[in-house]
């Protein structure tokens, strides 16, 4: 976007800006945002790089007015006869590296196993994607008419031509996605774990304790740092507690 488009877009009264700009620098982490202008819609990208560790937020705030159109970010990746996984329901699933539509949970990770290198990307309820050589392609949004049906002979898509038809996923919307890098076997043993913090939020409370006493016992501790406790319950016929554990890397 022009330096004049990008000031206007980003309600700008006093000056003008530029399109791609470092809106934080400090001890934590630096913050690059950078608008774009597609059409008639719009987006505001905001790259938050950490001083410490290697994972990188990227932010994306759409303003779609687009018809008819999907919208996807393409992460180029290196790497050497790579393989394309994904996290399902307790486990990992290979997903297609020929460029066809792919959806996972969570999480999914382009692995090398030749360099010994993975890249994991974590999202927050966007779960198509699409791999191949030439790179990973996450999809935000499509914008097809409601109820747009194909005809059963010739696929030819009808809409009313004297009316508005509304479409999907127009206005407003963000997603957040979480990249990191490094050695397969470290990524691969910590990204599950990672993609809960990020997508199953705690509670927050108003509760301010005095700090006496003695801090209460947690129900269960678990010493290993990959396998995960998904279950405990009280077994039907006793009072037994039934615990079930998850490994989610097939060891």
């Amino acid at each position: 976007m022009s330096k004049k488009a990008g000031t206007e877009f980003s309600a700008i009264k006093s000056g003008t800006i530029e399109s791609v700009r470092i809106i934080e620098d400090g001890p934590a982490r630096s913050v690059v945002e950078a608008v774009f202008a597609y059409g008639k819609s719009f987006i505001c990208q905001r790259y938050k790089l950490p001083k410490n560790g290697t994972e990188i937020e990227l932010e994306i705030r759409v303003n779609w007015n687009e018809k008819d159109k999907m919208l996807k970010i393409s992460v180029p990746t290196l790497g050497r006869d790579c393989k394309y996984i994904g996290q399902v329901a307790y486990g990992i699933a290979d997903l297609p590296n020929n460029g066809d539509e792919a959806v996972a949970q969570k999480w999914a990770a382009v692995v090398s196993k030749k360099d010994n290198i993975a890249l994991t990307c974590i999202n927050n309820g966007v779960y198509g994607s699409d791999f191949s050589r030439n790179g990973l392609r996450l999809t935000l949004l499509r914008s097809p008419a409601y109820s747009a049906h194909p005809d059963s002979v010739d696929g030819t898509i009808y809409m009313p031509p004297d009316r508005y038809t509304p479409r999907i996923d127009q206005g407003e919307r963000v997603f957040r996605f979480w990249f990191n890098g490094g050695k397969a076997r470290q990524r691969l043993e910590k990204i599950d774990r990672q993609a809960l913090v990020k997508n199953e939020k705690p509670f927050a409370l108003s509760f301010f304790p005095s700090g006496k006493g003695k801090k209460p016992k947690p129900l269960a501790v678990l010493s290993d740092d990959v396998v995960q406790i998904t279950t405990i319950k009280q077994a039907e016929s006793s009072n037994d507690l039934i615990v079930r554990l998850f490994e989610p890397t097939g060891r």
